[in-house]
């Protein structure tokens, strides 16, 4: 996403936070790379397991599994939030949504992650997957692409090599250029 920022114009605010120079495209994906670094680090937490099932159940309905959808009820009933009006100086009064009552710091992060992920429902709810190397398993938000199967570029290309189709075109292919590479030199 391309865009021109004009000195008096208004900024995005993906590109206000700095998020462009991190690599980011948009807030969104910001949001998403932060979830998922999150559920790295503790992978064992209460909270990390419930955005977790979340996770899987958004991802299973994204997927069109539609008995999914009946077993949202109960992992979504726990979260409590309200609108609230915020005076931005520059951009004036905003809706926002707020927590209910005061959290700990885990607590707060898993109600902006379950925030997170329903705010991607239903338009974008299809890019949360699982990667699909067997060896990783990591959730990631497919971003950039509709078809996008892998985490990153080492999952891909670990994929790649080890596929036994893969293995036997690159074994004849490096026969091939061994036999033409051999005769350049002795001529």
């Amino acid at each position: 996403m391309k865009s021109v920022i004009r000195k008096n114009g208004d900024v995005p605010e993906w590109a206000r936070l700095g998020l462009a120079q991190r690599g980011f495209q948009s807030l969104e994906d910001a949001m998403a790379d932060e979830l998922f670094r999150h559920l790295e680090a503790r992978p064992k937490s209460k909270q990390a397991e419930r955005v977790e099932q979340i996770l899987d159940l958004l991802s299973r309905l994204g997927r069109g599994d539609q008995s999914a959808f009946f077993q949202k009820g109960d992992l979504l009933s726990r979260y409590e939030w309200h609108y609230g009006l915020t005076f931005s100086g520059r951009r004036g009064l905003r809706a926002e949504l707020m927590f209910t009552k005061e959290l700990a710091e885990e607590d707060a992060w898993e109600y902006r992650a379950v925030h997170f992920l329903m705010s991607l429902v239903p338009h974008r709810i299809n890019r949360l997957r699982r990667c699909a190397d067997e060896g990783c398993g990591k959730w990631f938000y497919a971003a950039k692409r509709d078809d996008q199967q892998f985490c990153g570029g080492n999952c891909r290309q670990r994929h790649y090599d080890s596929d036994p189709a893969m293995r036997k075109r690159k074994r004849k292919y490096m026969r091939e250029y061994r036999d033409l590479t051999s005769r350049r030199v002795f001529r």
